[in-house]
């Protein structure tokens, strides 16, 4: 028989085991815990990095955007600083500033504000370096003249009062100021803001081509409509082909699609159309009443949703939507039909020949876009 002190000490042996047990499992879920916070530490240290990394990227967004718009702002009092800015990339032509008809914009051109501002105080030597600044060459091709050249005795007597006497004062060359008159905005009325918008000199005219003929005969200056390819004949006019095609006009009648048809570009096509048209305001980059003023760019390849779209209009309408040869991009002609009636002879492609903005179809949009 087991005696009653043995009895004690089995029972003392097995407390000490269950509190070794007890023990070594608090010990092990200490540190399971331990382990755990350290985790949860190390986690939250992350999220915290990079929430702070993300604070401090949207921070640095932020300043560059508004010193990028103080610099902007500062255009109009160092317009020389322009030419060196469009260059490196750092402001756009769209950004520079319009001094024109603003009394709080003397600045731009003069040392002294409106009360002061004379020609003793500009800040270049003459109208023409100030007019460079910002119209730079480059940047700018709404130009119809050139400058700093010699108009013809003949040119020179057909001119008008106003238009010789400036010429005189520069050296007897064509420059900005011979046709406009910067004075004219610093008078800031309010006939000539709003119905000479321009400040030609002996302005307003009615049209602008009545400021050429000043110099120029105006039956020779007529302008040139390169759509109208039919004479009075119902001849197709090779000449008026040429202003957008190469080759041959058999070449042209024979093409089964514009990817059979040659150019004059290889690349970028709306550049032919710019050339005479200005492509702004205009979904191809902006409508005035989209928030960002520029609206959705549709000069870029269609999705698979929207050529399916173009692909379901040449089926149910019968209305043919070109994409540009090579890259596959929306350009001018795919929503406007360049060609005169009974120029192009698939009827799918000849749709909006002639009709109002030349459209392909009064609906333009849905072609594309379910409305």
């Amino acid at each position: 028989m087991v005696a009653a002190e043995d009895i004690k000490i089995i029972l003392n042996v097995k407390t000490v085991g269950h509190l070794f047990v007890f023990v070594a499992l608090m010990l092990a879920s200490s540190s399971a815990l331990t382990e755990a916070i350290s985790s949860k530490v190390v986690i939250e240290s992350k999220i915290s990095t990079a929430l702070s990394d993300e604070k401090k990227e949207q921070i640095r967004i932020e300043k560059e955007k508004k010193m990028h718009q103080q610099l902007v702002d500062s255009l109009v009092h160092r317009t020389k600083d322009i030419p060196g800015l469009l260059r490196s990339g750092k402001i756009k032509a769209s950004e520079i500033p319009d001094p024109h008809w603003k009394k709080e914009a003397c600045l731009a051109c003069h040392t002294e504000g409106l009360a002061k501002a004379s020609k003793s105080n500009l800040r270049t030597t003459n109208y023409e370096s100030s007019c460079i600044n910002c119209h730079v060459d480059e940047f700018d091709h709404n130009y119809i003249h050139p400058v700093n050249i010699k108009p013809s005795s003949k040119k020179k007597q057909s001119m008008n009062v106003e238009m010789r006497k400036q010429i005189k004062h520069t050296n007897g060359k064509i420059t900005c100021s011979t046709c406009h008159d910067i004075s004219l905005q610093c008078r800031l009325e309010d006939r000539q803001r709003h119905e000479n918008a321009k400040f030609f000199r002996e302005g307003p005219y009615s049209n602008r081509y009545d400021l050429c003929s000043s110099c120029h005969k105006a039956s020779d200056y007529k302008r040139f409509n390169p759509h109208e390819h039919i004479n009075e004949y119902g001849e197709i006019t090779e000449q008026k082909c040429r202003v957008c095609h190469a080759g041959s006009i058999d070449e042209l009648s024979d093409a089964e699609s514009i990817d059979e048809v040659s150019f004059h570009v290889d690349e970028n096509m709306n550049t032919i159309c710019w050339g005479c048209h200005k492509w702004k305001p205009h979904p191809g980059g902006g409508f005035s009443f989209f928030k960002s003023k520029s609206g959705p760019n549709h000069l870029v390849k269609p999705s698979e949703k929207v050529l399916e779209r173009i692909k379901k209009t040449l089926e149910e309408k019968k209305i043919l939507m070109p994409l540009e040869p090579g890259t596959g991009k929306v350009f001018c002609a795919t929503c406007h039909n360049p060609h005169a009636i009974g120029v192009i002879s698939n009827e799918m492609a000849a749709t909006g020949a002639e009709t109002k903005s030349r459209l392909r179809s009064e609906k333009i949009c849905s072609n594309c876009h379910i409305m």
